[in-house]
């Protein structure tokens, strides 16, 4: 296999788990500020009220930290077992980081409703 065949093989499978560590790990570490713009959590209930913003983007940062560690260890798990069927888990991963990040999506929403009653 050539070096530019590795390198797109491990950004597919690795970029967003990665991704979904370093966003956590950011809005942990920088949460934003209620007034952005540009970066965190944004939903209309996100956006309700300050207690709000500041629960969604703790909520977001834990789950997609957890998740993207989570993803990220199966991955190299799972390449180490099956390292010949690349296509089959590169969809696969790209798949599972994209569920994964609708599900923390709409985890977070329910939370924040829950948190609203």
């Amino acid at each position: 296999m050539i070096m530019y065949e590795t390198w797109v093989i491990f950004l597919m499978m690795y970029l967003l788990p990665l991704v979904m560590i370093l966003l956590g790990f950011l809005l942990k570490l920088f949460p934003p500020k209620y007034d952005n713009a540009i970066f965190g959590f944004r939903s209309e209930r996100s956006l309700s009220s300050k207690e709000m913003w500041r629960y969604a983007q703790q909520s977001f940062a834990k789950k997609s930290l957890l998740a993207g560690a989570i993803i990220l260890v199966a991955l190299m798990f799972v390449n180490m077992l099956w390292p010949l069927h690349q296509p089959i888990l590169n969809i696969t991963a790209v798949t599972v980081s994209v569920i994964a990040l609708v599900v923390i999506y709409v985890w977070v929403e329910l939370e924040l409703k829950k948190k609203m009653k």
